[in-house]
């Protein structure tokens, strides 16, 4: 008989082999979910089959190799984020509708069908077709075209437009700007690293997600960018100013020659030394004379670091292009910091250049050790200043440590996950942008950083300066034309690795006049130039000319040719402005100033001091960064007409009120007046009274206010602002204030300008506003402002003006002889309480916009008497104004025939 023995406890009868048939049937199963899967989401999703299959190619193929995840992990990724769609919803976004006529959008197909042919998109100026935009419940015109340098911006369906609205309309605030393909930027993660340089304060674009429709055929989920222009600036809480350039139109006419390859990317013209400089906005520039000024310091401070001159401490804000370089390094951005990538905006203020960052590109960025400054000689040169290295280790220390202690990879993600969520809807198998390769990078970043060996290495990217004579060059030479009209210079600075002959320098005339020579009577010609080197920026030289004829236009042209070779070509000179000897800012040292002042006294290692008297201040008073000033009771300061007070530190005037400080001009007319920048702590001014003030007016330098405060949190308590001459008496920007019963009286224009501020006025009165036809009691821009039982009379424009996104809270206060009692406008919000405006020459309140990109103002007014105004209430069609809970009446307002009338401008530029 058989005995069969009972089963032990744990024991099983499956064999290995079973097992593994088991498992693998289990592994077909899932495979077989999975694929149904990807291909259920592929067939739901509309986009993807319209894009077909390079698109495919590229959403699908891009991502498997661009991300650090596996394709199981995706597939998990893909099923969660399915079901959290089906559960959530799918996010909103902003919807463009893009409708453009057949005949137009014919020639952006034929320009797309030359750009696959050729490689690359190769723009022209008459690339831009019109259309229009549906955005929520508005009709914009625009004109847009073609974008992108390569033609991953040009796959599928999602092509890559640059867009420009028409008729000074906006969008989100916008008038130019991009879309395209979420991947040719990365998908979210550039987003994310601008979310990085935020937190440094750092310049860039506005960059969003938006669901564009085009000509009735969806493009999907695509990254909108912002364009370099006004409005980018005033995003980023600053004034309006210019945003300059290197030109890299040389590499790329190079590299489409026949040999492109040795003379393009890589070749002679592909360095930022031999590059020319320009701006955005050159028309908007030059029809400006202010932002024409601007322009002429912006590429003289450039052109002075390129060719050695000033330093990059002297040239650059420290702060910001530090940070940047920093933040570029630890994640491998290469691209960002690539030389014809960089854009600088001139803070008008400080008069150095600030680092304007897009284009971080970081699908393709340096995962292993590689330093993007040993790719870039333009950073490794940056990076040689103390200063400058300085600043990129104490932000890439900083950064190391929020990796080490989490919080870098806890703010990321959480950063992330709109972004994310909103993308997973179309790229199914998208995935967190991967951290862990900062783990190497950033130990072998830090290694480096305490050796400051980074910094030195300027020739790691070598160029190809071609030997072969065949080698087509799009030009020979640097070519500028400088000077004014009595003194007029060509500069000449070989381009190539050859050298050159001029065999012509003439005026021609576009009427074909006969030419004439531009050189003095007796110039030798030929004239010849060595060949460039290869790290050197080339020997510049320079041959003065002579006047061109009085009539007509005439433009100079030089003829040239390649040493050795008889053919020559003609070559356009356009004006240049020359490099800055000195930095326009006016600096000094403490010794100098002690040997120039002899009442101003080291009290402490890094404080000066004035004690009491009447003192000559023969030139300007400086007090060096590091220092700060303190003056006591009863001094009088007494400036020349070109002397100013300049403190690079926090300054304490101290007076009393029987013996207050006096800051007045010498002769009675007038000083430029007091000016504090990036004081670093808060300064404080009690008992101070200041006259006759003209604000600064160099050749250079231009600020509006008598008084300013720049990144310096300040208190004016007990003071008093009388006579001004310039634009504005007190001009408070990107900085926190209190004016503490301070009284500005008899002003040309503006009282107190706040310029992306905060802060409070209490107390005090602002009397005898805009002498010289118009002018503002308290403007705010950008700025958030509390006014409490302050009084104003005889103001000729608004007693509150509250612009560009601003929000101003006012309560007993008394206005009375004004030609506006409040005005809220550009995005704004106003609210005035307990308040009396009386004999108003135009309104009591008023609502408007004048700066579309803002949108609607709006003033919420509560227990507000109006008596006397010759308009009570004005509100624009779009704005409004709640008096006393209930909406006041709208209407439409020429708002530019207003400000040419009645709301005059004075001395406001």
């Amino acid at each position: 008989m058989k005995v069969t023995q009972p089963k032990k406890a744990g024991h099983s009868d499956v064999t290995p082999i079973s097992l593994l048939r088991r498992l693998g049937r289990i592994s077909l199963l899932l495979i077989a979910v999975a694929f149904v899967f990807v291909i259920f989401v592929f067939l739901t999703n509309p986009v993807v089959v319209q894009n077909a299959s390079r698109d495919l190619e590229e959403r699908w193929g891009e991502e498997f190799r661009e991300l650090d995840v596996n394709l199981a992990q995706k597939v998990i990724i893909a099923i969660g984020a399915y079901l959290r769609q089906a559960k959530e919803g799918i996010p909103e976004v902003p919807r463009l509708i893009i409708d453009v006529p057949f005949r137009e959008m014919s020639r952006v197909y034929e320009k797309r069908q030359e750009a696959l042919e050729k490689g690359r998109l190769i723009q022209g100026p008459d690339d831009f077709v019109r259309g229009e935009i549906r955005f929520r419940d508005r009709t914009i015109p625009i004109k847009m075209r073609l974008k992108g340098d390569w033609n991953d911006h040009l796959y599928g369906l999602k092509w890559s437009f640059r867009i420009h609205t028409r008729n000074d309309e906006q969008i989100m605030g916008m008038r130019r700007f991009s879309i395209q393909n979420p991947s040719t930027r990365g998908y979210q993660s550039e987003l994310l690293f601008f979310k990085i340089l935020d937190r440094y304060g750092v310049m860039r674009p506005r960059y969003d997600f938006v669901e564009v429709t085009l000509n009735g055929e969806s493009m999907g989920i695509m990254a909108l960018e912002e364009f370099f222009a006004k409005e980018l600036l005033e995003y980023n809480r600053r004034r309006e100013g210019v945003i300059i350039r290197f030109d890299e139109s040389r590499v790329w006419e190079a590299a489409d020659s026949p040999y492109g390859e040795a003379v393009g990317w890589g070749g002679a013209f592909d360095h930022y030394g031999n590059a020319k400089i320009d701006a955005f906005g050159s028309g908007k520039i030059a029809e400006s004379e202010a932002l024409t000024k601007q322009y002429v310091v912006a590429e003289g401070l450039l052109r002075s670091f390129v060719d050695g001159q000033l330093k990059a401490s002297e040239v650059f804000d420290v702060d910001q292009l530090g940070a940047f370089i920093a933040i570029s390094e630890v994640f491998g951005s290469w691209h960002a910091v690539a030389w014809h990538n960089l854009r600088f905006y001139l803070n008008p203020v400080t008069l150095r250049l600030e680092p304007v960052v897009f284009d971080v590109t970081l699908q393709d960025r340096f995962i292993g050790i590689d330093s993007v400054i040993n790719d870039e000689p333009m950073i490794a040169e940056i990076l040689s200043d103390p200063q400058l290295w300085e600043r990129y280790a104490s932000v890439l220390r900083e950064l190391a440590e929020m990796y080490s202690d989490g919080s870098l990879e806890e703010f990321w993600r959480e950063e992330e996950e709109e972004p994310f969520r909103l993308l997973q809807t179309e790229f199914r198998l998208l995935a967190p942008f991967p951290l862990d390769y900062l783990d190497e990078r950033l130990k072998s970043l830090l290694e480096r950083a305490a050796t400051h060996e980074a910094a030195t290495d300027k020739t790691r990217r070598m160029y190809h300066f071609a030997q072969k004579e065949m080698f087509v060059y799009p030009v020979f030479l640097n070519l500028g034309l400088s000077g004014n009209i009595d003194d007029l210079q060509l500069t000449i600075e070989t381009a190539i690795p050859r050298d050159v002959r001029i065999s012509k320098v003439e005026w021609r005339s576009p009427e074909g006049r006969e030419p004439v020579q531009a050189t003095a009577p007796g110039s030798e010609m030929p004239l010849y130039f060595p060949a460039r080197g290869i790290w050197s920026t080339g020997k510049r030289f320079s041959v003065p000319l002579l006047a061109p004829p009085d009539t007509g236009a005439w433009g100079l042209v030089v003829t040239a040719g390649i040493k050795g070779r008889h053919w020559v070509k003609d070559f356009a000179v356009s004006r240049v402005y020359p490099a800055l000897k000195a930095v326009p800012v006016p600096g000094s040292t403490l010794g100098a100033q002690l040997a120039a002042h002899s009442y101003l006294k080291l009290v402490e290692p890094n404080v000066l001091r004035i004690e009491g008297g009447t003192w000559q201040v023969r030139e300007s008073l400086i007090v060096p960064k590091g220092y700060s000033l303190q003056i006591g009771p009863g001094v009088t300061l007494q400036f020349a007409a070109d002397a100013l007070l300049l403190s690079n530190g926090p300054v304490r005037l101290a007076g009393k009120a029987f013996a207050p400080i006096v800051l007045e001009p010498a002769d009675g007319k007038g000083w430029p007046g007091l000016v504090v920048m990036e004081a670093g702590a808060r300064s404080v001014l009690e008992h101070v009274v200041v006259k006759g003030t003209t604000s600064v007016v160099t050749d250079a330098w231009t600020l509006t206010g008598g008084v300013n405060f720049y990144a310096s949190d300040v208190q004016l308590s007990n003071c008093e602002l009388r006579g001004s001459q310039g634009e504005d008496a007190l001009n408070i920007i990107n900085s926190h204030f209190e004016l503490l019963n301070t009284v500005i009286d008899g002003t040309a224009s503006d009282a107190f300008d706040a310029d992306f501020a905060e802060g409070s006025v209490k107390g005090g009165g602002f009397l005898n506003i805009g002498t010289a036809g118009g002018g503002d009691a308290i403007d705010v821009s950008g700025s958030r402002v509390t006014v409490i039982g302050t009084h104003f009379e005889n103001v000729s424009d608004k007693a509150l003006s509250v612009g560009e996104r601003s929000e101003l809270d006012a309560r007993n206060v008394t206005i009375s002889s004004i030609g506006t009692g409040a005005a809220s406008k550009d995005g704004s919000k106003l609210l005035l309480s307990d308040a009396k405006i009386s004999n108003a020459s135009f309104a009591g309140l008023t609502a408007y916009i004048k700066k579309p990109e803002y949108g609607a103002a709006e003033i919420v007014a509560q227990n507000v008497s109006i008596d006397s105004a010759e308009t009570p209430v004005l509100v624009q069609t779009g704005s409004r104004v709640q008096l006393d809970g209930a909406e006041q009446e709208t209407r439409d307002v020429n708002v530019d025939a207003l400000y040419e009338t009645v709301m005059r401008p004075g001395l406001r530029r």
